[in-house]
């Protein structure tokens, strides 16, 4: 794995409003067997520690979380998986719908984009779209 900066710029769209959130960390990069593969840790504002893989692989993206956010989404255009996503304790059953994927990830860092749903009971929750730019240091 390489060392990279990492950006995650990840919005939110909420009954009309918008809410954005951007995130830059230290982390380790890769293309092994044909996937590629992003790995950073995040904090939050009491200091928990949330170590985040994100593997690439052709048209699916595995997001996963462990520490203080737990969780296994899978975005795939066009489908919609189940995850549980927990945070401090408490669980959430989360239904993640792939919209677009725009991956534009080579050897050398790049960026992809993420376009999805997330529902709970059939009920929409939010509309979402995450931007993550690798850069090789």
């Amino acid at each position: 794995m390489t060392n990279a900066l990492i950006t995650v710029k990840g919005y939110q769209y909420i009954n009309g409003q918008e809410d954005v959130i951007e995130l830059t960390a230290k982390g380790m990069f890769a293309l092994k067997d044909g996937k590629y593969y992003i790995r950073y840790n995040e904090s939050d504002e009491s200091g928990g520690q949330t170590d985040t893989l994100i593997k690439v692989d052709n048209s699916q993206v595995l997001l996963q979380k462990s520490g203080v956010t737990e969780s296994r989404m899978v975005i795939e255009e066009g489908k919609q998986f189940t995850c549980l996503y927990k945070t401090s304790g408490t669980g959430l059953m989360l239904d993640i719908k792939g919209e677009k994927i725009n991956n534009k990830l080579s050897c050398f860092g790049g960026t992809l984009t993420l376009e999805y749903s997330i529902s709970n009971s059939n009920i929409l929750l939010s509309q979402n779209k995450t931007e993550i730019t690798v850069k090789e240091v």
